[in-house]
């Protein structure tokens, strides 16, 4: 039987790609070049690559064996798919491209071996490694086959062989060889990343597919899987496929993958997943009402779920009509004391002869602001709080704009230059000495300095005072203007 020195092969394929100058450089037509069949690596980054081969030529020959009248490459795909650019943009390249042709003896799949062996430096995917640990690991069962000796752990050699550590060999070979077929297309094509494809492999199959479907049907994209969710999805899988039933202890549930596909279903949807989400009975669950999928030992108490349910429904649907209903009566009391207050501010304005736009500008930042309150006043648009908002800020320069009286605005009477009191001066603002006893706004100012802020004064038998009466004020302080307000 043969003796395969596979440490000797590898350094002598390695000393032959690494020192091209010790062998015979050919230039052979590019027409005559063909790509391995079996070259499973991508080929990208051409548009870089040609711009370098445009700029210093080929520096690295391709390696190619002869294939009767034409070429098969062993190592430069991207090489030749670079020139392929160059030549469709017009370049000429009847020089032909150097390559190093291998006219030795050889089987098939030391062909392809030399293949992945020439590779064995780029940069790969985790799927590209994966498919390249499983093809190599066929290469060499298939050498076995015809005679070839591999002492030791055939995973030792792969690992070898492809560069990397035999935990990682034994990684991927699991997502290889206990993935399911969406699995490993999602992972092939780079929608799931390594980590979630492996913790996959770790679920029953009938599992897997349900993730992936779901996911999909959910317009959710792959991506979004983490191995963490994996890892809990089968975790409450197993606990549910172990769980007794509920009536019968000594029976496993029957119904698992039936709950799985519809949790599944409900979980990546956003909707409440409920006891399946931990692997639970259907007895007591929460989502129990809405379940398409639920025991049907248990669908009496679906039944009593979703009465309680619609139960609930209906008493919500009560309170927010009782709602709505509060609502529409406070909107129509607020537009009615609103309508009011612009109706008297519009009376106000005509009494006097001013300008109501012109107030208007005065209290309003912008045109439309101006515009919606003359929709206020003109009854082309319900006000629902804005003049109320108004006449409680702006009482004091409304009654000085309009020259009315605060009594009239606030609705105490209907004289727009009379008070309420009827015997005192006509005006919002009033000086000298009240009639009447009472709470009054006060401008004060102290010392002859500018008038402060309005306060809030007692006016009685013992003259202007704070406090209930208490506290007479300063005989600094000189009281401006007064008006006013109700008991």
């Amino acid at each position: 039987m043969a003796k395969f020195d596979l440490a000797a092969k590898l350094k002598e394929a390695a000393s032959n790609l690494n020192t091209p100058g010790a062998e015979q450089i050919e230039y052979l037509p590019f027409e005559l070049l063909d790509p391995d069949p079996d070259n499973f690596y991508s080929i990208d980054g051409l548009n870089e690559l040609a711009d370098s081969i445009a700029t210093v030529g080929i520096l690295t020959p391709l390696r190619v064996r002869a294939n009767g009248g034409r070429y098969t490459i062993t190592s430069g795909h991207r090489r030749r798919a670079a020139v392929q650019l160059l030549i469709d943009s017009g370049e000429d390249w009847s020089r032909g491209l150097p390559c190093i042709v291998d006219r030795g003896e050889s089987t098939p799949e030391w062909e392809e071996l030399k293949l992945i062996f020439a590779n064995r430096q780029r940069v790969k995917t985790s799927a590209e490694l994966s498919r390249e640990a499983e093809r190599t690991d066929e290469l060499f069962c298939a050498l076995r086959e015809k005679g070839y000796d591999f002492p030791g752990r055939m995973q030792e050699h792969v690992a070898q062989a492809l560069g990397v550590k035999a935990s990682k060999l034994k990684r991927l070979h699991a997502i290889r060889s206990r993935a399911q077929k969406y699995v490993l297309d999602a992972y092939d094509t780079g929608k799931i990343n390594e980590s979630v494809a492996y913790e996959l492999s770790q679920a029953p199959k009938d599992l897997q597919k349900m993730i992936i479907v779901q996911m999909r049907h959910a317009n959710r994209p792959l991506s979004e899987l983490t191995a963490e969710q994996v890892a809990k999805i089968t975790d409450a899988r197993n606990n549910m496929a172990n769980r007794g039933c509920y009536f019968n202890k000594n029976v496993r549930c029957a119904y698992v993958n039936v709950r799985m596909d519809e949790a599944l279903r409900r979980r990546f949807r956003g909707s409440k997943v409920g006891n399946c989400q931990k692997g639970g009975c259907c007895k007591g669950c929460s989502a129990l009402a809405e379940c398409e999928a639920c025991c049907e030992k248990m669908e009496w108490e679906q039944q009593k779920a979703m009465a309680d349910r619609e139960r609930r429904r209906a008493e919500i649907e009560k309170t927010a009509e009782e709602l709505r209903a509060k609502k529409q009566q406070a909107d129509a009391e607020a537009a009615e004391i609103c309508a009011e207050i612009w109706a008297r501010i519009k009376k106000a304005a005509e009494a006097s002869g001013v300008e109501l736009e012109n107030v208007l500008a005065d209290l309003c930042e912008t045109q439309s602001d101006i515009d919606q309150a003359l929709r206020f006043i003109d009854g082309s648009e319900e006000d629902y709080g804005f003049a109320a908002e108004l006449l409680a800020s702006e009482l004091e320069f409304l009654a000085d704009r309009l020259e009315c009286s605060t009594d009239f605005l606030l609705g105490r009477t209907e004289d727009p230059q009379i008070n309420e009191g009827g015997d005192q001066k006509a005006g919002t603002w009033q000086t000298g000495t009240p009639k009447k006893k009472g709470w009054y706004v006060a401008k004060v100012s102290r010392l002859g300095e500018k008038t402060g802020a309005p306060m809030l004064l007692l006016w009685g038998d013992n003259g202007w005072s704070v406090a209930g009466g208490a506290a007479t004020i300063h005989s600094s302080y000189t009281i401006e203007m007064w008006s006013r307000i109700p008991d």
